[in-house]
């Protein structure tokens, strides 16, 4: 009956316990949670890996390729630009010697086209045939000097207008690079306040979301502690109740434990008495054993209560351990969170930063394209036109009095050539007119009058050639008198047509040379403008390749005046600006 009413006490306990830890909700609560963690280590199915996204070139990139571009066109224009002004000093300087031995071959022809008429007037034909060699050797050189003067101008001209014709496109590159960095600065800066906007959207999100899941985290570890605080206070009370009923099993437990520990120690003293000693020993386990039956009863009446909190605390600590891997998840999503907003940070200030290097770089772009001295033809601002100075007039006499010249010498040649053949056939004549008449003396003296008679037939027939020869030649003697004294007096036109010309254009090269170094200054000017460095700007490759568009321009302008003073003897008027670095 004892028993049976400690075990009722038990029921009544344990009935107690459950109406106060409860079958309530939190049992269900804890049972889904445990079966949440434990489905929560299942191995997640693996998402198949998002194909590669194509890659597209993102904005600095883009930005450094077509800037990149520009200056290597820019390069190149440079190099063809000195290569140009190289091949132009060569052609100045090959032009120079054409016309200077062209002007020594017309002083050497004109010499010898006098020697050869005073030999022929002092009847010297065949000292002037020979000259007449040197005088076509001479002609064919001139030929030959002209021809190549005439095929170097119109390569350089050809040159310059390819020259010109780079500088155009070169320009309209340049407009193109500004409207295209002016779009793309436009198109930085219409999508960086999107981006803001979407970065300061999901930090907020990221953010609310964080405080949300957090919050939960709070209240469901809240519910973890209160339930792990029940589990403890109902173990407590488990082991209260079963160290109430077992408590004087327990004392005599512990108190035959240390009687058995005597009993060994005098078993182990007093080898004499092992028998006795043994059967008390035996007896005495004997009664252990049956205090051990009884606490093991009483605690089986417990094993359903101490079962069930078994499972409860395996539930919470099922459940501690979900709360904890969700606050390693919440502090990975916070990891994430700051990470994308230090992400999203960096790239607006990237794009920023991107979009300030295109505006510098347009700032660049438009200051060269505003430089005209840049852009200008070398010829519109080096000397003043043709028509405004008189030369092209003066060109048009010297070439027209150069052409009478030598139509006048061709005419003189052509009446001297006509009295070198009548002298040829005068002289031929004259060796033979004296062999006739030996011959038809001969034959007189012999009494062959018939050849005597054929002989001074013949003899009177070269003789009358020989008048009308003379009477030509007589004839041709003012003609060719004439023809001399036109070449003498259109030389003399061609000599003063030059020599204006070469007054007129000294004049130009003086203008010229003084335009030169006003150009040059100018571009020093310009510069030192272009070099100036803009606010902001990492990378300025426009403005590089601006100030060495530039440098060379002034390289090429230095360049000609220099070569200009020196091959026009010009250095009283030269004002020679200081050199640009």
């Amino acid at each position: 009956a004892p028993a049976d009413d400690d075990e009722d006490a038990a029921e009544a306990a344990d009935d107690g316990h459950d109406s106060g830890l409860g079958e309530s909700d939190d049992d269900g609560d804890l049972e889904a949670k445990v079966r949440k963690a434990m489905a929560s280590t299942e191995p997640e199915p693996v998402e198949p890996e998002p194909e590669p996204e194509p890659e597209v070139l993102k904005p600095r990139g883009e930005l450094t390729e077509k800037l990149d571009a520009f200056a290597e066109a820019t390069e190149d224009l440079c190099f063809r630009l000195s290569e140009h002004e190289r091949r132009g000093g060569e052609a100045a300087r090959e032009r120079a010697a054409l016309l200077e031995e062209q002007r020594l071959y017309d002083a050497k022809l004109s010499k010898t086209l006098a020697d050869q008429a005073g030999l022929a007037e002092a009847e010297d034909y065949e000292g002037a045939d020979a000259l007449q060699v040197e005088v076509d050797a001479m002609k064919r050189e001139t030929n030959l000097r002209s021809g190549r003067l005439r095929d170097l101008e119109r390569a350089v001209d050809d040159a310059d207008r390819e020259n010109g014709e780079r500088r155009r496109r070169h320009a309209a590159e340049l407009r193109d690079v500004a409207s295209w960095l002016r779009q793309f600065e436009a198109d930085q800066r219409g999508g960086l306040a999107g981006l803001e906007a979407d970065h300061a959207r999901r930090a907020d999100a990221d953010a609310a979301r964080v405080a949300a899941e957090q919050e939960r985290l709070a209240m469901e570890r809240s519910h973890v502690d209160r339930d792990a605080a029940h589990v403890a206070d109902e173990f407590e009370r488990m082991e209260a109740l079963i160290e109430q009923q077992t408590s004087g099993d327990a004392a005599r437990r512990n108190a035959l434990a240390e009687q058995r520990a005597m009993k060994e120690l005098e078993l182990e003293d007093l080898r004499r008495r092992v028998a006795v000693l043994a059967a008390e020993r035996d007896a005495v386990e004997a009664e252990l054993e049956d205090c051990e039956d009884k606490i093991r009863l009483a605690r089986s009446k417990f094993e359903r209560q101490l079962q069930r909190l078994a499972q409860r605390d395996t539930m919470v600590k099922a459940s501690a351990a979900d709360c904890e891997r969700e606050v390693a998840l919440l502090e990975a999503e916070r990891s994430r969170a700051a990470d994308a907003k230090r992400t999203g940070e960096a790239e607006v200030l990237e794009k920023r930063r991107v979009a300030d290097d295109a505006l510098a770089e347009l700032a660049a772009a438009d200051r060269l394209a505003a430089a005209s001295v840049v852009w200008d033809d070398d010829g519109a601002v080096e000397a003043p036109t043709d028509d405004d100075s008189g030369l092209h007039s003066l060109r048009v006499a010297a070439a027209e009095a150069e052409e009478a010249r030598h139509e006048a010498a061709a005419a003189r040649d052509a009446l001297d050539g006509e009295a070198s053949e009548v002298r040829a056939e005068l002289r031929g004549l004259e060796e033979r007119l004296p062999a006739l008449e030996q011959a038809k003396k001969a034959a007189a003296a012999a009494r062959n009058y018939k050849e005597a008679g054929a002989l001074s037939k013949e003899a009177k027939a070269l003789a009358a050639t020989r008048g009308e020869l003379e009477a030509r030649l007589e004839a041709l003697a003012a003609p060719l008198s004439e023809a001399s004294a036109a070449v003498d007096a259109k030389s003399a036109a061609h000599a003063a047509a030059r020599d204006a010309l070469d007054a007129q254009e000294r004049e130009a090269d003086v203008a010229m040379l003084r335009a030169l170094r006003t150009r040059a200054k100018a571009l020093g000017a310009c510069r030192r403008t272009l070099a100036r460095p803009s606010k902001g700007a990492a990378t300025r490759r426009v403005a590089a390749a601006a100030v060495a568009l530039v440098r060379c321009a002034r390289q090429t302008v230095d360049a000609r005046a220099d070569d200009l003073c020196e091959k026009r003897g010009l250095e009283e008027y030269d004002e020679k600006p200081p050199p640009s670095d």
